[in-house]
C-alpha cells in the first residue's frame, strides 16, 4: 500500500487548483497489464472453452466408434 496525492480539481495546464487529498492504493508496474486484465475480466474465454469441449466431445465420439468397431471384430473371430 501507498499512499497517493489526488487532486479535487484540474486546471487546463494540468495543475492542481483544487485540495489534495491522500488515498491508500496498491501500485502496480507497468508490465503486470496482463495479469491485472486476466484478474479483472475474470480470463474466461468462451472460443477456448467451446475449443476444448468440442475437443473432448469429439475424443469421446473416436474412443466410443474404436471400441465399437473392436468389440464387432473380436465378435467376428469367436464365429
Amino acid at each position: 500500500m501507498a499512499l497517493i496525492p489526488v487532486c479535487s480539481s484540474i486546471d487546463t495546464q494540468g495543475s492542481c487548483v483544487g485540495t489534495v487529498s491522500y488515498i491508500d492504493a496498491y501500485l502496480l508496474p507497468p508490465d503486470s497489464a496482463p495479469m491485472l486484465e486476466l484478474l479483472l475480466v475474470g480470463g474466461f474465454d468462451g472460443d477456448v472453452a467451446m475449443l476444448g469441449f468440442f475437443s473432448v466431445i469429439s475424443l469421446f465420439v473416436v474412443g466410443f466408434t474404436t471400441g465399437i468397431i473392436v468389440n464387432q471384430i473380436r465378435k467376428l473371430r469367436s464365429v
